[in-house]
């Protein structure tokens, strides 16, 4: 699998929210760019828009340009330029999924023993069943 693979899906799984984030730091519109709107149903989110305040003598108007560049594209290359930083960050993470994953499981035979240790003295007879004076 390829890292373009990878990062199609990957925004095709994040929410709107963070690709809004991603929108406004690289300053992008959509995965390919706006054009991936035109045959959908789905909005498009304020953040592919930037605004651009014009002031006149008379007037000051807030006009709205559509962001024309993908994310894609800035993705790859940030990707690429911060490998360390991303893989350090997920190989922590790894091994903290480690250290739980081995905690749990010495939790449950810790839990295991102790049950065991209770159902063993539970069976345990401290006198004879017909009694010590029994005739």
């Amino acid at each position: 699998m390829q890292l373009d693979d990878i990062l199609i899906n990957g925004w095709a799984e994040v929410n709107q929210g963070t690709r809004n984030i991603i929108q406004n730091n690289f300053n992008c519109c959509g995965f390919y760019g706006p054009k991936e709107f035109a045959y959908t149903n789905y909005p498009i989110s304020n953040s592919c828009y930037d605004t651009i305040q014009e002031v006149n003598q008379e007037t000051f108007t807030n006009a709205q340009q559509l962001k024309q560049g993908g994310c894609g594209a800035p993705l790859k290359y940030w990707l690429d330029d911060n490998k360390a930083t991303w893989c350090s960050i997920l190989a922590a993470l790894g091994g903290l999924q480690l250290m739980c994953i081995v905690l749990c499981i010495h939790i449950i035979h810790k839990l295991k023993d102790k049950a065991g240790y209770k159902r063993a003295s539970d069976k345990r007879r401290l006198h004879d069943e017909k009694g010590a004076y029994s005739l």
